[in-house]
């Protein structure tokens, strides 16, 4: 693997050409894994996180939720009666059900 060229001290200035070329190789050539938001390779089976119901209750979104919660109106399909469901309560739902509550709130 050819090293990037940014990556080393320049001898020279690159042509405006050339810049799209070697930027299109450094980005091909880096190899990027954001454990904090599990953006992994499939590889890493369980830790890779992917769909609409993993997106909606990645834990920032569901942290913003409880700030803003209680929110309970006669058209919240999810509600728990005429209050908001504990944290205990919400991590005890299917994932889809969580989501949802993400989602309408």
């Amino acid at each position: 693997r050819r090293a990037c060229i940014a990556a080393r001290p320049m001898a020279k200035l690159l042509s405006i050409d050339a810049v799209d070329a070697v930027v299109a190789r450094c980005v091909r050539d880096v190899e990027a894994i954001d454990v904090h938001t599990h953006l992994l390779p499939p590889t890493h089976g369980n830790l890779l996180l992917w769909g609409i119901d993993e997106l909606l209750t990645y834990h920032y979104l569901v942290a913003e939720m409880f700030m803003v919660m209680p929110c309970v109106s006669e058209e919240d399909s999810v509600s728990v009666g005429d209050a908001a469901p504990s944290p205990d309560d919400f991590y005890g739902w299917p994932k889809p059900r969580q989501a949802e509550l993400v989602f309408e709130e």
